[in-house]
């Protein structure tokens, strides 16, 4: 049985244990009641735009292969960049 396992038996059968849990649960409700509040917190979401260069075809192509396009887009642009 590795470290870890020893640790557990330890606290399985310690008298301890259910004190120590205690003051941990006790720990954690005096941060969450501690921590201050904002009204309106400002949440910053980094977002990215991705694009991809694409002659315009004719309307009747573009119609007929258009479930392609994309993927033979991005396909030219990973050979481009690699």
């Amino acid at each position: 049985m590795g470290i870890a396992g020893r640790i557990a038996r330890f606290f399985q059968s310690a008298r301890i244990t259910p004190l120590l849990a205690l003051v941990a649960l006790l720990m954690g409700l005096f941060a969450a009641i501690v921590t201050p509040r904002e009204e309106e917190p400002q949440i910053n979401v980094t977002m990215a735009n991705v694009l991809i260069p694409f002659r315009a075809p004719r309307p009747g192509k573009l119609n007929n292969r258009s479930p392609d396009l994309p993927s033979k887009c991005s396909e030219k642009w990973q050979a481009s960049n690699t």
